[in-house]
């Protein structure tokens, strides 16, 4: 999904960690996909970036400190 792709590279800056990022929102979805109750799988989806994201800045303030 260019969507996935497209957020996570504007999150990101960055080509490489975008994929990366794309990547592991799908493996995420694929896994958890029996617990999805919503509609709009887009949403969901786009979702699993931006908190895939969220934790791996978090991560890395923890690693920082």
């Amino acid at each position: 999904m260019d969507a996935a792709y497209n957020l996570a590279r504007w999150l990101t800056r960055n080509e490489q960690d975008a994929e990366d990022m794309v990547q592991e929102a799908y493996l995420r979805a694929f896994k958890f996909f029996h617990a999805f109750r919503g509609v709009d799988g887009r949403a969901w989806l786009l979702s699993i970036v931006r908190k895939h994201l969220l934790y791996l800045a978090a991560a890395k303030s923890r690693r920082m400190k």
